[in-house]
């Protein structure tokens, strides 16, 4: 039988077998339990040792309670897929119900399939026999969720994955998921003539990857799909537009790199379709969707002739032209005719190339603008004029929110001081619906203090106006050490606020000597409470008492010339007891949230949290690793490099205990120090690492003058490798 082959039942069976050759005396008792269970049903609990009884000296055997067949099936649906092989394995009444058991979903999670000594080929072999014995034996019927998510490394014949999605897509079945190893899609084909016949029409969800997907003319199979996800699919747009055209209860699409995609028309009758995300399709030059009731639209990738209908009621926009200049002029110059009631609107752009050009048409609707502009780890286009961002706001007369925020490492554009007595002024109209406006990543750009001035002199119902040089985005309301309100005035009531880093103080070369020997201190300690401490010379004090970071202190100069090993300065960190290098603010940190037994999940208490001992008592590094990398093989979407380097930080911040928010800054400056070497000698893995620093970025837990110095660091070792070579 396919449950048969889940390993860890083996045993349970065996020892199952035994205890039922055994006799059991019964004994006249009316020691019976009886629960109420949460369905209502009254269930008798009979002790084991009972199970079978002698009446008039024949022996039978108790068979549980009697119910109905159906009750029973719906026990064990309710199961996991693991719990549900095992009460097959001990009970002939979930064994018929596991013939029709509702939902298969296989990975090597659900399988218990562990990494041994035989390494990925074992897995797969053993993946593959398992799916193919337990859907073998199964009798399709009943069938509502098959999932498929095979391991990246994989290999299964295409005879055989089109045997068993015969078997489980059946009439009744509403959810259809597979996930393919890479490079799947040049070699298989999904075979749309299993959804004839019915099989189709209950399907809700579909969810496809790695695959061809090529629907045949009038493909009408799919009259109850929700949501169609196609990641790494091979489809024309012909394909899809027949697809999606006979899809009338379709609420939500998601296409993300199907390559072949070189048109996207949505036609104008389905009307529950809400949520449209298009990402990476690089080849897709029109968009053209008339869906009346399109309320959200993402969308990333190259410039497209975007059409959304006269009448589209699109009302949140998010939109980055991947990798390409100009995002800013496209959304001025098209987004205003093609998105007339947009509400929110977000656009990312790398690079601007030219300025801001006046709109010929208006958002007439437009309420919160916000944009990004991105540098990376450089300056972002110097030649670019933050002023010309007024014609967004001219644009937009009823626009209430706008934020500005600036990444990068540098700044390039001409500076204030140099020429502050020449300060352009624009005649525009008033911005009267105006109300907040905040700028992340504020610098002494001149244009950009004339686009803040702009807003000053014309926002008449201006509440709030945040300049923030930092640009880290925390929740400043819960951090005393900045806030950005003046004591006892509510911040809605406070116009201009303005937070940056304090003057440097110039120090002589003794002090700097003495600062490099107290860094090299804090990577003996590997404790981030440590990392931010520092020493007294390395603050500033500043107007408000308190202590600021001097910014002058090369940030790669914190973690060079330390005399421990990598192993050492690992292992002396794991060993420091959290309670001693936490800061009162982590500490704080530390409170507000729940932690939980990571095997038991159960709720920890807070000096558990700080205690010296671990959760389950766990101090094998090996395993841990070992636990880890079977976790990230289960990925699908992301790649060998950026697994490697989840890998890597997972190590890194389990080892040297990192737990609270305040912990990541000082773990990124230190991961870049410790892999740095490793990281400059492969693009593809330094690449994973700043892209992910990014993605700690957009969740505040990040902050730019640590991503600054993290790149710093790098850019140290790119320079040393260069000088190498």
């Amino acid at each position: 039988m396919g449950m048969l082959s889940l390993n860890h039942l083996m045993l349970k069976q065996k020892r199952w077998s035994r205890r039922r050759t055994q006799a059991i005396t019964f004994k006249q008792r009316s020691s019976r339990r009886r629960t109420q269970a949460r369905n209502g049903f009254i269930i008798t609990l009979v002790p084991q040792k009972d199970l079978l009884c002698q009446e008039s000296g024949e022996r039978s055997t108790y068979l549980g309670p009697n119910l109905p067949e159906d009750i029973w099936c719906h026990i064990h649906s309710l199961m996991s897929l693991q719990d549900a092989a095992q009460s097959a394995s001990i009970s002939h009444t979930f064994l018929r119900s596991w013939r029709c058991y509702p939902y298969l979903n296989f990975n090597k999670e659900t399988l218990c399939l562990k990494q041994n000594a035989s390494g990925k080929d074992y897995i797969a072999r053993r993946f593959i026999m398992t799916v193919d014995q337990i859907l073998t034996n199964h009798s399709g019927i009943g069938v509502k969720t098959l999932r498929l998510s095979f391991p990246y490394y994989c290999e299964v014949d295409a005879c055989h994955l089109n045997r068993w999605l015969q078997i489980a897509i059946t009439p009744g079945i509403e959810e259809v998921t597979l996930f393919l190893p890479p490079n799947y899609k040049k070699k298989y084909s999904f075979p749309c003539s299993l959804l004839f016949g019915g099989c189709g029409n209950s399907i809700k969800y579909i969810r496809l990857t790695e695959c061809a997907f090529h629907p045949p003319v009038g493909f009408v199979c799919l009259r109850s799909l929700i949501k169609l996800h196609l990641y790494q699919v091979r489809i024309t747009g012909d394909e899809l537009g027949s697809l999606v055209s006979n899809c009338f209860a379709l609420e939500k699409l998601e296409l993300k790199c199907c390559d072949e995609l070189i048109f996207l028309k949505i036609p104008l009758w389905l009307e529950r379709l809400s949520f449209l995300m298009v990402s990476e399709c690089y080849k897709l030059q029109v968009l053209e969707s008339k869906a009346p009731n399109l309320f959200t639209f993402r969308f990333f990738s190259g410039p497209v002739r975007l059409s959304l209908g006269e009448s589209s009621h699109v009302k949140n926009l998010d939109i980055q032209l991947a990798y390409r200049p100009n995002s800013l002029l496209y959304a001025i110059t098209k987004l205003p005719s093609a998105a007339p009631n947009l509400e929110t609107l977000t656009v990312t752009s790398v690079n601007e190339i030219v300025n801001t050009p006046m709109a010929a048409d208006k958002f007439l609707n437009l309420k919160y603008l916000r944009i990004h502009l991105t540098g990376f780890s450089k300056a972002f286009c110097p030649d670019y004029d933050y002023l010309s961002l007024v014609s967004f706001l001219d644009a937009s007369p009823t626009l209430e929110t706008f934020i500005l925020s600036v990444m990068q490492n540098d700044m390039k554009h001409d500076s204030v001081f140099g020429n502050a007595l020449h300060v352009r002024w624009i005649p525009a109209h008033k911005h009267s619906r105006l109300r907040k406006v905040q700028i992340s990543g504020f610098c002494s750009a001149k244009s950009m203090v004339e686009l803040t001035c702009h807003i000053l002199e014309n926002a008449t119902s201006l509440e709030s106006l945040t300049l923030d040089t930092i640009f880290d985005q925390f929740d400043q309301a819960n951090d005393p050490d900045l806030q950005l309100f003046a004591e006892g005035v509510d911040p809605r009531h406070q116009t201009f606020s303005y937070r940056s880093r304090f003057k440097k103080r110039r120090r002589s070369k003794a002090s700097t000597e003495k600062i490099r020997h107290v860094h090299s201190h804090i990577m003996e300690s590997g404790s981030p409470e440590d990392a931010q401490a520092g020493s007294e010379d390395d603050y500033v004090q500043g107007e408000n008492g308190t202590s600021v970071a001097n910014a002058s202190i090369d940030p790669a100069q914190s973690l060079h010339g330390s005399n421990l090993s990598p192993p050492t300065v690992l292992q002396f960190g794991k060993t420091r007891k959290l309670s001693e290098r936490a800061d009162p603010r982590n500490r704080q940190l530390l409170q507000k949230r729940q932690f939980f037994h990571s095997h038991r999940a159960q709720p920890m208490e807070l000096d558990q949290v700080f205690s010296d001992r671990d959760s389950e008592d766990e101090v094998d590094d090996d395993i841990a690793d070992f636990e880890d990398r079977r976790m990230l093989d289960d990925f699908v979407d992301v790649t060998k490099d950026e697994k490697l380097i989840m890998h890597m930080w997972n190590s890194f911040v389990r080892k040297q205990r990192v737990l609270a928010d305040g912990h990541v800054p000082w773990a990124c400056e230190a991961f870049s120090q410790f892999h740095g070497w490793r990281l400059v000698q492969n693009p593809a893995l330094l690449w994973g690492w700043r892209f992910f620093m990014i993605k700690l970025w957009n969740h505040s837990l990040l902050d730019a003058r640590t991503m600054n110095a993290c790149n710093t660091i790098l850019q140290g070792f790119h320079d040393e490798s260069s000088d190498l070579k």
